[in-house]
């Protein structure tokens, strides 16, 4: 629901900035798992790990323009609360229209509601992926281990490494 006062509004934008920094958060935590199972990955498909990197890129690109519009929105709100302080406006007053306040619009961000949803959905995918690529690995066979060696000879140094 879209409340119609000020101040009920500037909550909702904080808790859609905060669960998009959140969301982010997970994101980035994704992508750290997602570079610890690359050994899963180079056991996958490389379409999982294309796709993998595509959602993660995409769902940081949505929520970063999802928390944009809804700051920007939010500071629009408390830039006409703090201009017309003098005229006692609270926040019990209702939003202003367009019309009301000439050229600013002051309607809700439905491009940062479509923003965070589609990184929320982006990350979802991203994570069932990764999920997908450790089960895909380790129904396999193992990763293939190195046993190396540094060896000097002659002045040269030089690595040596045996399949295990």
């Amino acid at each position: 629901m879209i409340e119609k006062e000020i101040g009920p509004r500037l909550v909702q934008y904080d808790r859609w900035q905060q669960q998009c920094l959140y969301i982010g958060a997970g994101i980035g935590g994704l992508a750290l798992f997602g570079e610890i199972a690359r050994d899963s990955f180079a056991q996958s498909s490389y379409e999982l790990r294309a796709w993998f990197i595509t959602l993660v890129i995409a769902a940081a690109a949505t929520l970063g323009l999802g928390y944009i519009q809804y700051r920007y929105a939010s500071e629009k709100l408390n830039l006409y609360l703090r201009l017309n302080q003098e005229k006692n406006i609270t926040e019990q007053r209702k939003v202003p229209t367009s019309t009301e306040e000439g050229e600013v619009s002051y309607s809700y961000p439905f491009l940062g509601y479509a923003m965070a949803l589609i990184g929320l959905a982006c990350t979802i995918a991203a994570a069932i992926i990764l999920i997908t690529a450790v089960w895909k690995a380790s129904s396999g066979s193992p990763p293939a281990e190195h046993n190396c060696t540094l060896k000097l000879e002659g002045g040269q140094t030089s690595l040596v490494c045996d399949h295990l």
